[in-house]
């Protein structure tokens, strides 16, 4: 299994896939992106992140069996925020459904333009990695990422980078006390959570009917790791002590029985954020929910009763994580600060006068070293002050000047 993330692999499969570096290039770059995003007016600097350089947009194809507005939504947004096209398509209703299967869905949607496929489904957990792996074998440049196949990757990022954010010692210095509580058997959050969290240790208190039935990769990976587990019985033995709780509801779409209304009642009563929780949780500790909840999280209680529950920022977060994650594979040398300064400015040279533009509206530089062009939105490129471009951070593109196109170009410049 490939775990460091971008360098070696470019799908997005498994929460196994992130080291402690990747990780933290995580947290820095969606904390610029959430800094950027909260201090602008609106945030039009992002839209041409997802531009190629033909100035054709990026499209994704979102692909879900099985309900997940949260995931879909952010997915879609981040997409469309960043200037790319995205577009939902449901697998139940697919080819995939009359039997073709997703090797073939995957190559078709690929030949269709996608240059990413958003997939997740319920009944199959090996969904995402089967596309990818038919996409490698075609030699398709079309990017998978699993939004929730059998683990939940993206949910994952999203959920560490809020613990990081709100107590980036505790999470950096191995002192974390974590209590997932729920479903522990069945939830897909908590096992990618589980697994992350491994690199950094801490203590992780396992509280629910089936907390001894983690699945087989999870329990691998805990072994001999820095981080402790402890299946604990009760959410009282350990309320005074977790910095963070982590609930989630019955996993009714992926268990094979059904459970009874009698079980779900029990399930609420055992594993719920209740009035003796809340006195005795101590007052900088969090509480986390992946959503939607059940009746173990009731509805009325939020950060504004409660400061924390936080869990509606915690589902903010999953926008600016994406996009992050959308930015490092698509456009990795954009520059996010040079495009939200949108009255910085630089003069060229026009065909008949110097005139300023935006920093923000210079999408590429000639890679050619002795040549000053550089490349505006729409792909018109004019020349400047040598010393102002090589101080630019835009990626380097051999203008036409520098390898001409007897039919597409004509010198403007001696």
């Amino acid at each position: 299994m490939v775990r460091l993330w971008p360098h070696e692999t470019k799908h997005i499969l498994s929460a196994l896939q992130f080291n402690r570096e990747s990780l933290g290039m995580m947290f820095r770059g969606t904390q610029t992106i959430k800094t950027l995003y909260n201090g602008a007016d609106e945030p039009s600097f992002l839209r041409y992140c997802l531009l190629k350089e033909s100035g054709a947009q990026f499209r994704a194809c979102l692909l879900f069996c099985g309900e997940s507005t949260r995931t879909r939504s952010s997915f879609e947004e981040a997409f469309e925020q960043l200037g790319g096209v995205a577009k939902f398509k449901r697998l139940e209703f697919s080819s995939a459904a009359k039997g073709e299967g997703h090797k073939s869905t995957a190559i078709i949607e690929a030949q269709y333009g996608f240059d990413c496929l958003i997939v997740r489904d319920d009944k199959h957990r090996d969904a995402a990695r089967v596309m990818a792996q038919a996409l490698e074998t075609h030699e398709i440049p079309t990017i998978v990422i699993n939004a929730g196949g059998g683990e939940h990757p993206t949910q994952m990022l999203l959920d560490l980078y809020t613990i990081w954010e709100r107590l980036p010692d505790a999470l950096n210095n191995g002192k974390l006390t974590i209590a997932f509580i729920g479903d522990i058997a069945h939830s897909r959050t908590i096992h990618s959570l589980l697994m992350a969290l491994t690199e950094f240790g801490g203590v992780a208190h396992l509280v629910g009917p089936e907390a001894a039935k983690l699945p087989p990769m999870v329990t691998e990976r805990l072994r001999d790791s820095a981080l402790t587990v402890i299946k604990t019985a009760r959410i009282r033995d350990i309320v005074a002590d977790a910095d963070v709780f982590y609930f989630t509801r019955l996993q009714d779409n992926l268990r094979k029985r059904k459970p009874s209304d009698a079980e779900r009642k029990k399930y609420a009563s055992q594993f719920c954020a209740n009035p003796y929780m809340r006195k005795h949780m101590k007052p900088d500790s969090l509480a986390l929910h992946p959503l939607p909840h059940g009746p173990e999280y009731p509805s009325e209680l939020d950060d504004k009763v409660d400061p924390r529950f936080i869990h509606f920022e915690q589902a903010k977060n999953g926008l600016y994580v994406r996009q992050w994650l959308l930015k490092e594979i698509f456009a990795p040398t954009f520059d996010l600060r040079a495009n939200a300064a949108p009255e910085e400015t630089v003069v060229v040279s026009g065909a008949v006068s110097a005139f300023p533009v935006r920093i923000r509206d210079i999408t590429g530089s000639c890679a050619a070293p002795d040549c000053a062009s550089i490349r505006l939105r729409g792909s018109d490129w004019v020349r400047m002050d040598p010393h102002i471009k090589s101080h630019l951070r835009k990626p380097l593109i051999l203008c036409p000047y520098c390898r001409p196109d007897p039919v597409t170009v004509q010198r403007e410049y001696p």
